[in-house]
């Protein structure tokens, strides 16, 4: 039987799913929202949903990457380091809503700063691994900087860039735990 955090990242997958789509479903008539983080902005009730959403499933990816992943690979300590930056981003983001020019650029900051280590971390899993999971990782990883160009690119359906990129960003930490079962 695997370990209890091999398992933690797919419920953190199915919770970031679930807040994510009901978010975007709940928000798809405001005005002037671009973003998921402008979305849950947009009320108090959207705003804590996300939150718990967010904060609740990235904990569950990081207990997976620090629990199960980073023992079994060879750079565990840059790969931990990397994934708590993006846990870390993820925290101060979610306590800085994006409400209000000031707030919304140190929020952008985070979440800038969130993508980067989600990117840096889907690399470093494509190194840990080998064979199809590899091709996976480079594949997933490319689809990653496609997405996030795309999001500099396509303002109109930014949102949809970036539930692909969270998504995809999940799915290397997913691919990585299951290359690294026995």
């Amino acid at each position: 039987m695997l370990p209890f955090f091999f398992y933690t990242a797919f419920v953190g997958m199915f919770i970031s799913l679930f807040t994510t789509a009901l978010l975007v479903h709940k928000g798809r008539h405001i005005q002037n929202t671009r973003t998921l983080s402008e979305i849950a902005a947009s009320d108090n009730a959207k705003l804590l949903f996300f939150r718990l959403g967010i904060l609740l499933s990235a904990s569950l990816f990081t207990a997976t990457v620090i629990q199960f992943i980073t023992p079994r690979v060879k750079f565990g300590e840059l790969q931990a380091l990397a994934y708590l930056a993006n846990f870390t981003s993820v925290v101060l983001l979610t306590l800085v809503p994006a409400r209000g020019a000031q707030a919304k650029t140190i929020h952008t900051f985070f979440a800038y700063s969130m993508a980067a280590s989600m990117l840096i971390s889907g690399v470093l899993f494509s190194v840990n691994t080998t064979g199809v999971y590899r091709t996976m990782e480079i594949a997933v990883s490319t689809l990653l900087v496609l997405s996030g160009l795309l999001t500099a690119l396509d303002h109109k359906r930014f949102v949809w860039h970036e539930l692909a990129f969270i998504h995809l960003s999940h799915t290397t930490v997913l691919v990585a735990a299951l290359a690294l079962t026995p």
